[in-house]
């Protein structure tokens, strides 16, 4: 029976699909656990030894995965041969950049294709000075230098406090009062050299590195919340990212709060206009309290001020009332948190869970609420990880 050309080439493209997937699997999985014999690997796929080798050399060969050394080999009874070989990723084949522009700061990251930084450029600028062009010119610049001792770069991906449509504008960053700043058209150009361009959300980068790197991926439902100068929010069903129809999904900074102590009848206002780092400092002005920076209200925190244990108090309850009315439009498994104000909550975590809980109605049950290990680096290090997947599933589909 012959099979019709169609059909063939369908067949095909299948199989030619499957292949791309499994490498790009090989490779993050090197990535997520480091050096694994090809056995192991085998066992982590969930396929046969003489599928991964096939998939493993193919990756030896492009130079993306190196041996690394040998496995130990447990003794037994029928020990016999030599032990196998650790496979691991090639860091060096290409490096990928992770950039950040924050209210009155700029970050770049460089990482190797195994996910650890190589190097961290930081850019202080005044607010005052964060004008669109200002900005895209001392971007470019940081990200020169960051990318000057790379191999090579495998792409840049830069992070925006706000809201970036998938074409590389800026529709809506309130703390710069940015609208519609055609942010990609002003740096593409210089930036062409380093391969692949993206913009993203810093919420969106966040939860997208927070997702890679950690060892047990599979969560059904996860909320992210990045509590900074603002609140950004992203939403991941099954390990994917949800964008919603135009890319707005997660903005739960918009959703709206009572205000802290504002007694009956007080107008809400949206929930980054609360538990935003700039909003609780401006609230403690008022209040004439003299704070520096969230670092010296931290420190004050710590030694018990009392103006400051209030105003961390009412932070807490505001944020234990948001995540209340998230569990019960979601219903997530967990709910990860990140930024710098994520420190206040991890160290009042008692008083938030017992606020949180109280708030459920009875039978909704909570989310694990789960912090980031990566610090201030977690917003550059997702857009990092968004260049080192885009490479894996490139140069996999290349072969």
């Amino acid at each position: 029976m012959r099979t019709a050309p169609g059909r063939a080439k369908a067949t095909y493209g299948t199989a030619t699909g499957e292949r791309i997937a499994r490498e790009r699997s090989v490779l993050e999985t090197l990535a997520r656990h480091g050096p694994m014999s090809r056995a192991d690997l085998a066992r982590a796929l969930g396929v046969m030894r003489s599928t991964t080798g096939t998939l493993v050399s193919r990756l030896l060969d492009q130079g993306m995965v190196r041996i690394a050394g040998q496995a130990a080999m447990v003794a037994t009874s029928r020990s016999v041969g030599r032990p196998g070989e650790l496979l691991t990723i090639n860091p060096d084949d290409q490096h990928c950049i992770g950039a950040e522009v924050g209210v009155g700061c700029f970050r770049v990251i460089r990482t190797d294709l195994a996910g650890d930084i190589r190097e961290v450029r930081e850019h202080p600028m005044a607010v005052s000075a964060q004008r669109p062009q200002a900005v895209a010119n001392a971007l470019v610049d940081l990200i020169d230098a960051a990318a000057a001792a790379a191999p090579r770069i495998g792409g840049v991906a830069i992070a925006m406090p706000g809201i970036v449509s998938k074409g590389g504008h800026v529709i809506r960053l309130p703390t710069l009062d940015w609208q519609d700043i055609p942010l990609r058209s002003l740096i593409a150009d210089r930036l062409a050299k380093y391969g692949d361009l993206w913009l993203e959300n810093d919420a969106n980068a966040f939860a997208i590195g927070e997702v890679t790197r950690r060892q047990d991926p599979d969560v059904p439902v996860q909320l992210f919340l990045f509590l900074d100068a603002g609140l950004g929010g992203a939403i991941v069903i099954d390990g994917r990212l949800m964008s919603g129809q135009s890319g707005l999904a997660g903005e739960f900074g918009h959703m709206f709060l009572p205000e802290p102590r504002a007694g009956a009848g007080a107008v809400s206002k949206r929930a980054e206009d609360i538990l935003g780092r700039h909003a609780v400092l401006a609230r403690l002005k008022k209040r004439g309290m003299r704070v520096k920076d969230f670092e010296e209200f931290l420190l004050m925190h710590e030694r018990r001020d009392m103006a400051a244990v209030t105003a961390a108090e009412d932070w807490l309850d505001a944020l234990a009332t948001l995540l209340s009315s998230l569990t019960s439009a979601f219903n997530p498994n967990e709910v990860v948190l990140g930024g710098a104000m994520a420190t206040l909550a991890e160290r009042e975590l008692p008083r938030l869970l017992q606020g949180y809980k109280n708030n459920l109605l009875h039978g909704t049950p909570p989310a694990q609420l789960v912090f980031s290990q990566s610090g201030a680096h977690c917003v550059g290090l997702g857009c990092a990880d968004i260049c080192r997947t885009a490479i894996f599933r490139k140069s996999s589909s290349l072969m």
